[in-house]
């Protein structure tokens, strides 16, 4: 499929971590509630489909990476 779209990578960090690595910048939280984890994938999930909205004109995702804990 031949597309004139910039090509965009996508990163989703997942801020919940059994424990923070040393070498890790990124903010993190110790927290094991499940309802709280559910309530931030939700969110992300309706921003994604907001953005979409945003960059879809111009842009083509590319690859997605889901990082953190």
């Amino acid at each position: 499929m031949k597309t004139n779209k910039k090509k965009l990578g996508v990163y989703v960090h997942i801020p919940f971590c059994v424990r923070k690595c040393p070498y890790c910048d990124f903010r993190s939280f110790e927290i094991a509630d499940a309802d709280i984890h559910r309530s931030y994938m939700e969110k992300v999930v309706c921003e994604a489909a907001w953005k979409k909205e945003m960059f879809s004109p111009g842009y083509l995702v590319d690859s997605i990476y889901i990082g953190g804990g």
